[in-house]
């Protein structure tokens, strides 16, 4: 069963990885701890890892979305622990502050 997202301080980048890098966007971190970003122009999903004395996540992992898939997808193919602002927006029914939206009916 997936986790529900969690009241994640974005502020200060989750982990200490940056919201954006190399035109993609920081999805969050796995239930194992991996850090997961999204490109939405290029439709990759990347694994990161931060060294020592650098500012910028390295890629580790780099996988190749097919056509029909997209962010969706990412978020679905995970256990996560904490989510992004950016992934709680993409979430249906979900706010970035990870409040449930209702449609009022």
């Amino acid at each position: 069963m997936k986790k529900t997202p969690g009241e994640a301080d974005t502020s200060k980048n989750l982990g200490g990885f940056p919201n954006e890098h190399d035109g993609a966007n920081f999805v969050g971190t796995t239930a194992r701890g991996d850090p997961i970003y999204y490109n939405e122009s290029s439709k990759e999903q990347y694994t990161a890892e931060i060294t020592e004395n650098t500012d910028a996540p390295r890629w580790t992992d780099r996988r190749q979305l097919g056509d029909d898939e997209g962010l969706g997808d990412v978020l679905d193919g995970f256990e996560w622990d904490e989510l992004t602002d950016y992934a709680k927006e993409h979430l249906p029914g979900m706010s970035a502050g990870g409040e449930s939206q209702s449609d009022g009916n």
